[in-house]
């Protein structure tokens, strides 16, 4: 299902995760990306990890059913300690269907789907398996993954999530992951989107974006002020890269609180999370980080 949440709700940020694994693919089977989401969580001692996956249509046999083109897939997740033992798996069936052809054969549709894990702080391996019914062809890739500790700070921000695009409809404001990490091809700018989690009484807080190239240095940066609820609010954040080079980079946001309601003692407490995003336009080598150099 496509997983999306208003603004006024808990959504989640981006669990720092590093690069995935390479990808073990029949020939045919397209890649595909996923992305494990933390949350901070109800459950005494647990945060919640989400783990996305956007299945793009080309990857998929559509058979023709009637005036529909319908196909079906399985995913496997399996979810690893740090010794690697598998400590959860999930597995279900979905059902992806247009009444277009081009659609059925296109990298640009997918389907987004969604399931989450109830798990303690600390370092894990996520692997996930896409099957194709009808081929009976699969493809998997893993990848590390760092839940964060959200119940014992103070004052703590979710890691960092792109937006694919935000829905207005109903009078609500709903945003959709983006899956990967490249924003090269999100025209116009990107939405940054995390929670703040408010225990300290902080009334508002000033939140610095810097953007890193490969080399550390700070190619863009830009800083705003928000009023800050609690126990918990988010923060929706327009970046606008269309005049960068292509090549991978780090955003980092830091928030610092400006006042508090109840104790001011905790005034000056910082949080900081990172996560890398790229630039690649379409038809662009991903062996070229500087295009001036191409």
């Amino acid at each position: 299902i496509l997983q999306s949440l208003c603004l006024g709700a808990i959504l989640a940020g981006t669990a720092i995760a590093q690069p995935e694994m390479p990808l073990s693919a029949m020939p045919d089977l397209p890649r595909f990306h996923f992305e494990a989401l933390a949350y901070a969580s109800d459950q005494p001692g647990e945060s919640r990890l989400d783990v996305y996956s956007e299945v793009p249509y080309e990857a998929l046999h559509f058979t023709k059913q009637g005036d529909v083109f319908r196909a079906q897939f399985e995913i496997t997740i399996d979810l690893y300690d740090s010794t690697e033992k598998m400590i959860d798996e999930k597995w279900w069936k979905e059902t992806a269907e247009t009444r277009s052809y081009d659609q059925s054969v296109s990298a640009k549709v997918g389907k987004l789907v969604q399931k989450s894990f109830f798990v303690p702080p600390g370092s894990y391996t996520v692997s996930l398996q896409l099957k194709d019914v009808e081929s009976e062809k699969s493809s998997r890739s893993r990848r590390r993954v760092t839940v964060p500790d959200f119940s014992a700070p103070s004052f703590s921000i979710s890691d960092l999530m792109v937006v694919s695009y935000l829905d207005t409809a109903g009078g609500k404001t709903s945003v959709y992951p983006s899956i990967g990490d490249n924003v090269g091809e999100l025209k116009g700018g990107w939405y940054l989107f995390f929670e703040v989690y408010n225990k300290a009484g902080v009334d508002s807080a000033q939140f610095n974006v810097l953007i890193r190239n490969v080399r550390g240095d700070i190619v863009k940066s830009d800083s705003f002020q928000q009023m800050v609820p609690q126990p918990k609010g988010t923060c929706l954040h327009l970046e606008n890269t269309d005049q960068m080079l292509a090549g991978d980079y780090m955003v980092d946001v830091r928030a610092v609180p400006m006042a508090t309601l109840h104790n001011r003692s905790v005034n000056g407490v910082a949080a900081l999370r990172t996560r890398p995003v790229v630039i690649r336009w379409h038809g662009l080598p991903t062996s070229i980080v500087n295009i001036d150099k191409a």
